[in-house]
């Protein structure tokens, strides 16, 4: 699967929760990025087709995802890059969604710059001390043919309503033209 191929999944959402990135290089603070606005952002260094320009050349052109869930979690996704996304300096496995929490921080490639995920709700289970590995567990990819599935039916139930909405407007000028007549 190549960048130009992701499908946003069924369990995307617009954030409900307000993240951002913190781009760190040598130690210093050098941009935010925020997360707010969209269900999904691309990463990577093709500049007029991704939502995150980074550009360093071992990150692809199309790198990376970081994708809002309908929970309010956040993940990060690799497109298949040839040399990686790391997460907390570990590499993750491609085409797969990473669970992120506040804190966590993020490379594409070899870059020399850090994303620090920042925002979000307070990370309650890493005070209780919660299993970090159960954080981090990937969730079950779904495939391309039960997103469409999904979609499809989401289409066809909006299509429903729309014709229901535009028969009870119908109904709504028929009524008002006839007690207009009766007038």
């Amino acid at each position: 699967m190549s960048g130009q191929d992701y499908i946003e999944p069924f369990w995307s959402s617009k954030p409900l929760t307000n993240y951002f990135l913190e781009v760190m290089k040598d130690g210093q603070i050098l941009e935010e990025i925020q997360l707010q606005s969209k269900a999904y952002y691309v990463v990577g260094r093709q500049q007029d087709v991704v939502d995150i320009f980074q550009e360093n050349p071992t990150i692809s052109r199309r790198h990376a995802v970081i994708q809002h869930k309908d929970t309010g979690d956040i993940f990060v996704y690799d497109l298949g890059s040839t040399h990686g996304t790391f997460v907390n300096k570990k590499l993750i496995p491609q085409h797969q969604y990473i669970k992120l929490t506040t804190g966590d921080m993020i490379r594409f490639g070899q870059s020399t710059r850090w994303c620090i995920l920042s925002g979000g709700p307070e990370a309650e289970d890493n005070e209780s001390g919660g299993d970090d590995e159960v954080a981090r567990k990937p969730i079950k990819i779904v495939s391309k043919k039960q997103n469409e599935e999904f979609i499809m039916r989401n289409r066809v139930e909006q299509i429903k309503k729309m014709d229901q909405a535009m028969k009870m407007q119908k109904m709504n000028n028929l009524k008002r033209i006839h007690h207009e007549e009766e007038i």
